[in-house]
């Protein structure tokens, strides 16, 4: 996965392939049976503006166009509930599920390259004014060094 930015765009790109192991192949001996990747192309508010899309190698004739179905991601923010409009938005039967599996790691890895970008995402807090981050991953859950030292009125002690 690589993650860049220029201007006012940025894009995080994924590819997957796959090679058969010995024995009995259907492709030959150095050629992937998958070569594919997606780029979703987003803006400074993390909202998906365009989405490329190549399935360079396929085990079946029809695969060739399951990424059509992605540009369903153009306006779709990455962040808290991405996985889920993801399905919702990508019907399994019309997606390739190689593409679609990549979507989950790409954003994860957009979003945690941006926080440089947009340091807001350490100020944000809930309705209770308790901050965001917190609790959102391993090094940010509440018992950590981190949140010890970042807002230390919300470190709790680690449950045994």
């Amino acid at each position: 996965m690589v993650c860049s930015r220029q201007a006012q765009a940025s894009w995080i790109a994924g590819r997957a392939t796959s090679r058969p192991p010995g024995g009995a192949r259907l492709v030959s001996d150095q050629a992937p049976i998958h070569d594919l990747g997606v780029t979703p192309v987003f803006d400074e508010d993390m909202v998906v503006r365009e989405v490329h899309t190549f399935i360079r190698s396929h085990p079946y004739a029809p695969c060739h166009g399951g990424g059509d179905t992605l540009q369903a991601l153009v306006g779709l923010r990455i962040g808290a509930g991405w996985n889920t409009e993801v399905r919702k938005r990508l019907p399994s039967g019309d997606t390739c599920t190689h593409l679609k599996e990549l979507l989950g790691p790409l954003a994860s890895a957009a979003f945690h390259t941006m926080v440089t970008e947009r340091p807001s995402g350490l100020t944000e807090r809930d309705e209770k004014g308790k901050p965001r981050k917190i609790d959102s991953c391993h090094a940010y859950g509440a018992s950590r060094e981190l949140v010890k030292t970042l807002w230390p009125e919300y470190h709790t002690l680690k449950k045994i």
